[in-house]
C-alpha cells in the first residue's frame, strides 16, 4: 500500500475560509461531492480514481512556523482537497491528465487539443502532449514521440468527463461566492 501512488499525478486544492456561512456551504459540497464521487467514479480498470481525500484543520497566524505548538489560530479554516488525476492505460502504457484537460477534450470530439506543454521536474523531462477523443477512445501524442491508443468504453469517459465539469462549475461557484463577500 505504500507504493499505491508511485507513478501517478496527485492535485491539490486549498481552500481559506473566512466565514462560518462558508465553512458550512464547503462541508455540504464536500459531503455531495465525496459521495458523487463514490457512486460515479470506476473503482478499477483504465479510468480508477486511485484515491480521493478532504482533509479540514485550522488556520494558524504564521504559516512559516507551523511546527511551533504555541502558535495561535486566526479563527478561520483551511480545506485540502487532494484528488488523483485521471489516469488511462492499456497493457504497458499509460498517461495521466487534470480535469480540466480531460473534459476539454471530450468536449472537442475529433479534434486534438493541448493538454499540456512540455517541462522538467527533478530531471525529469516530460513532453507536450495533446490528446484527441473518439467514441470508444482517447489518444494521446506526445509532442516527440509515438501516438498512443487507448479503447475504453465511451460511457466511462462520458461519466468522467461529467466528473470535470461538475467539479470546475463548483469550484468557480466557490470562488464566486469567495470574490462576492470580500467585495
Amino acid at each position: 500500500m505504500a507504493n499505491a501512488l508511485k507513478g501517478t499525478s496527485t492535485v491539490c486544492f486549498v481552500w481559506k475560509v473566512p466565514t462560518p456561512e462558508g465553512v458550512q456551504a464547503l462541508r455540504n459540497f464536500f459531503e455531495f461531492h465525496f459521495t458523487y464521487m463514490q457512486e460515479k467514479s470506476y473503482q478499477q480498470g483504465p479510468l480508477e480514481l486511485i484515491q480521493y481525500t478532504i482533509s479540514e484543520s485550522p488556520e494558524y497566524d504564521n504559516d512559516a512556523s507551523w511546527k511551533d505548538v504555541k502558535n495561535s489560530k486566526t479563527g478561520e479554516l483551511v480545506y485540502v482537497a487532494g484528488q488523483t488525476r485521471v489516469k488511462i492505460f492499456n497493457d504497458s502504457i499509460s498517461d495521466g491528465m487534470n480535469l480540466d484537460s480531460f473534459e476539454a477534450v471530450v468536449e472537442e470530439e475529433g479534434n486534438w487539443v493541448m493538454i499540456n506543454s512540455g517541462f522538467s521536474i527533478d530531471g525529469k523531462v516530460v513532453p507536450a502532449r495533446e490528446a484527441m477523443y473518439s467514441p470508444g477512445e482517447i489518444l494521446i501524442k506526445p509532442n516527440h514521440g509515438d501516438e498512443r491508443r487507448y479503447q475504453l468504453k465511451d460511457d466511462a469517459i462520458k461519466a468522467f468527463a461529467a466528473v470535470a465539469k461538475h467539479t470546475r462549475i463548483n469550484n468557480r461557484d466557490l470562488e464566486l461566492r469567495k470574490q462576492n463577500a470580500a467585495a
